[in-house]
């Protein structure tokens, strides 16, 4: 009956660290989860949105949308160029999701290629961060840490390892 007793006491609280531990870990790998998908959406609705004005050779027209300014290295690039972008193509990597102060926030490296009507082929890569509420509320504030990925006398595949190794 002791011994009963004893393995039943284990038993008891193995679940209960089980169920503790499951609660835990469960709970946060969903949640991150979810908000990486929600940040990932955010994301490409930016850059689609940055297709379209770009495409229509209009950057600055919906900025609200297209978080785009005159800062940005992309819109130098379209604006000073004569030939309109035929094709606007991206890539979102690293989606990572932080809280800071209360706030969420999702940061990804995001690189944009570019296709002009002569030809002409760029690419240019930046750390993005949004400010995320819920999946389905807009988005609040966007920063671009503008690196071209296109000036640089290294070749792009190695220019792409440092980036991703750093």
């Amino acid at each position: 009956m002791k011994r009963f007793k004893r393995v039943s006491a284990m038993a008891l609280f193995a679940l209960i660290g089980f169920v503790l531990f499951h609660y835990a870990t469960e709970s946060k790998t969903g949640s991150a989860a979810w908000t990486t998908e929600a940040a990932t959406h955010h994301f490409k609705d930016i850059l689609d949105a940055q297709r379209v004005a770009i495409e229509a050779h209009t950057p600055l027209e919906d900025i609200e949308r297209t978080k785009l300014s005159h800062e940005d290295d992309l819109v130098r690039l379209v604006l000073g160029q004569r030939d309109w972008v035929e094709q606007f193509q991206y890539t979102i990597q690293d989606v990572q999701v932080e809280e800071k102060g209360g706030f969420l926030y999702a940061n990804a490296y995001v690189t944009r290629h570019l296709t002009f009507q002569n030809g002409v082929t760029t690419g240019l890569g930046d750390e993005m961060t949004i400010q995320l509420r819920s999946p389905n509320e807009a988005i609040e504030e966007v920063e671009l840490d503008n690196h071209s990925v296109t000036q640089s006398e290294q070749p792009f595949f190695k220019r792409w390892v440092n980036r991703v190794l750093d």
